[in-house]
């Protein structure tokens, strides 16, 4: 239910900024982030993990904590 806002994200924000990882396909990037649920959101900043959620996460929400971290 998330990939439709997940791409238009990635496409608004750019791929830089939102990733979107197709864990049946890319499984070496799931086992790297260690992804055993989804959908399942990564927050990094300047490299490091800064948060992670599980589970489904309003769209609002989503794009607040995008523009947190960019500040």
């Amino acid at each position: 239910m998330m990939a439709p806002v997940m791409e238009k994200l990635s496409v608004q924000y750019g791929e830089n900024v939102v990733k979107v990882v197709n864990v049946d396909l890319d499984q070496a990037t799931a086992q790297e982030y260690q992804i055993q649920s989804i959908p399942t959101f990564v927050f990094i900043k300047n490299g490091v993990e800064v948060e992670r959620k599980s589970g489904m996460m309003a769209t609002q929400n989503l794009i607040a904590k995008i523009e947190e971290l960019l500040e």
